[in-house]
């Protein structure tokens, strides 16, 4: 386990439905994880870009998150 997060979940991504993107233009997403959670991804990251490959429905990954609560990124794939 990665200590890159000091709050994190471990999840499959099971849907993501492309959001009005930030103010630079870029994709912003609602992700939908398996054990139920639905998080947006930050504006303006490139998680928005790499959060819809089918690597993150086939195989969980841990998600990094802020002290809110918010999507942080993406970590190593989860054993």
């Amino acid at each position: 386990m990665s200590d890159h997060f000091t709050r994190s979940f471990v999840a499959k991504v099971v849907d993501t439905e492309r959001k009005a993107g930030g103010p630079n233009g870029n994709p912003r997403y609602l992700v939908t994880f398996d054990n139920g959670q639905k998080m947006f991804t930050p504006y303006d990251c490139a998680m928005a870009y790499g959060i819809t490959n089918p690597e993150y429905k086939t195989q969980a990954h841990r998600f990094g998150l802020t002290k809110r609560g918010t999507l942080n990124g993406y970590d190593e794939i989860a054993e």
